[in-house]
């Protein structure tokens, strides 16, 4: 399974104390560390992209129609 690590910049967490982190590890769909356990999972087999101290902000995905409204949109 791919890891991707997110380093460089300014990660947000979704703990309710607005803990932030200076990176995260990715494997799959799901998240593996965070902070300097992610950094210590480099290798030469992950990928890491570089925030450029840029922020990056955790995302739900939640795809859905509601019947009536996209039938509509369909016709």
């Amino acid at each position: 399974m791919k890891r991707t690590v997110f380093a460089g910049g300014t990660i947000i967490t979704s703990d309710p104390g607005g803990r932030r982190a200076s990176a995260i590890a990715i494997e799959g769909d799901r998240i593996v560390a965070v902070g300097d356990g992610a950094l210590q999972l480099i290798d030469g087999s992950v990928e890491k992209i570089d925030l450029a101290g840029k922020t990056l902000v955790p995302g739900f995905r939640d795809g859905h129609c509601h019947p009536v409204l996209g039938g509509a949109h369909l016709t």
